[in-house]
């Protein structure tokens, strides 16, 4: 069971599936989400930095960095066999924005000096984000706070803009 909380998030059918450790005190009422952890694959990595540090410092420009995917991981150990991106859990803040690449400095040890590179981000799953609330699970278009005017009320305005000719 442990194993199982630990190892999320988990998506079905590319549905985010949360789980929460459940007791008699557990209270069924939906959490305002501030903090999300996401699966993002980095592409386009130079070799250079493509260690468990390396990738962990260019996954913390995204968010707070979690953990490597397996397969990552042995890239990262065995320096061969690397495919064309690095996967990673990363725990996405919903005070910031997504980005979608990170530029990173990459020590030049030929000629001195640094070597910039721009590496991409995809997001396996994007989730839905309110900026007006700042928090995930709806966007900012269906934020309950959001004062919404009633249908007739909009008719009668647009009717006397368009009496007054506009």
């Amino acid at each position: 069971m442990e194993q199982v909380m630990q190892d999320g998030p988990w998506l079905i059918r590319n549905n985010p599936l949360f789980l929460k450790q459940w007791s008699t005190n557990t209270e069924l009422k939906k959490e305002e989400l501030k903090k999300i952890p996401v699966w993002v694959k980095m592409h386009d990595v130079p070799l250079a930095a493509y260690t468990e540090d390396g990738l962990s410092l260019i996954a913390s420009k995204v968010g707070t960095p979690k953990i490597l995917d397996n397969e990552t991981t042995k890239m990262s150990l065995d320096s061969w066999g690397r495919s064309g991106y690095a996967r990673a859990i990363v725990e996405l803040d919903a005070d910031k924005e997504l980005e979608d690449s990170v530029t990173v400095a990459i020590p030049n040890v030929e000629e001195g000096g640094y070597l910039k590179s721009n590496i991409r981000v995809e997001y396996e799953w994007k989730p839905p984000h309110c900026k007006t609330c700042n928090v995930f699970g709806h966007g900012t278009d269906e934020c309950p706070t959001k004062v919404k005017e009633p249908a007739d009320k909009r008719d009668h305005v647009k009717e006397s803009v368009d009496d007054q000719g506009f």
